[in-house]
């Protein structure tokens, strides 16, 4: 009978700490993290840059009121018109080269468009045309050659060169619509995906009566900590299999 009840009490202090542990997470989880990496990865890649650029000049053209299309903050530089019928002009000549064709648009916007609804019909046409040339190019084509001036270079490289070029004219127009007390498209969207973030968040915490918790320096009310559930569960767990230990331990011993 010793030997036993001194069987069952080692069973029951392995099983313990086992108890106690977390559950492990599923091995199907940790293989789906995986994502397959794209079929045109240098096309893919590009495209991408190119969206995002885009979103931001045709945002900061459409964000900056008419009145202020011809500020300039010295007289030396372009004024913010001019600057978006450049990008406009740019792109075209970039993007028919990386296309390997003639350039389509013979205008030159900084001459013929002065306002505000010119020029952003102005821009919108040159990332039409751009987001044909993105959206159809492959990895192949983009390392075709074409003539740069004496020389041969990839497709690619004019594609590179037109997302280099706007996202700097982009940061002119940056400064421009901050001087003017604007806040520049890029930050915006960031800004609203930040406190989209923060609200889902609190939104999912587990509520209990009285709880609160720290979030980014703040108070929430009616919120409890998911680490402190967690732990609380596998304490829970722990009591129930130690009550079911001392239950057997005392069927086993001699009333």
């Amino acid at each position: 009978m010793k030997r036993i009840v001194a069987l069952a009490a080692f069973a029951c202090l392995f099983a313990l700490p086992v108890c106690a542990q977390p559950p492990a997470a599923p091995a199907a989880q940790a293989a789906a993290a995986q994502a397959a990496p794209p079929a045109q990865p240098l096309s893919a890649t590009l495209k991408s840059m190119w969206d995002g650029l885009k979103l931001n000049l045709v945002q900061s053209a459409e964000k900056m009121p008419e009145a202020d299309y011809g500020f300039q903050p010295t007289p030396e530089v372009m004024t913010f018109g001019q600057l978006v019928a450049h990008v406009a002009n740019s792109s075209y000549s970039y993007c028919a080269r990386g296309k390997g064709e003639d350039n389509p648009n013979k205008e030159d916007f900084q001459k013929t468009r002065t306002s505000k609804a010119d020029i952003v019909r102005a821009l919108n046409d040159a990332v039409a045309y751009c987001d044909g040339v993105y959206g159809g190019m492959t990895d192949a084509a983009a390392m075709e050659l074409v003539k740069a001036g004496q020389n041969l270079v990839p497709k690619a490289r004019y594609l590179i060169t037109n997302i280099s070029h706007d996202n700097e004219h982009y940061g002119n127009l940056v400064t421009y619509m901050r001087i003017k007390g604007l806040v520049p498209p890029s930050t915006e969207r960031a800004q609203q995906m930040r406190q989209k973030t923060e609200d889902g968040s609190r939104r999912n915490l587990p509520a209990a009566k009285g709880a609160r918790i720290e979030d980014r320096g703040r108070l929430v009310e009616g919120a409890e900590n998911p680490g402190m559930v967690k732990r609380r569960q596998r304490t829970h767990r722990l009591w129930r299999w130690a009550a079911v230990c001392a239950a057997m331990l005392g069927s086993l011993l001699p009333a």
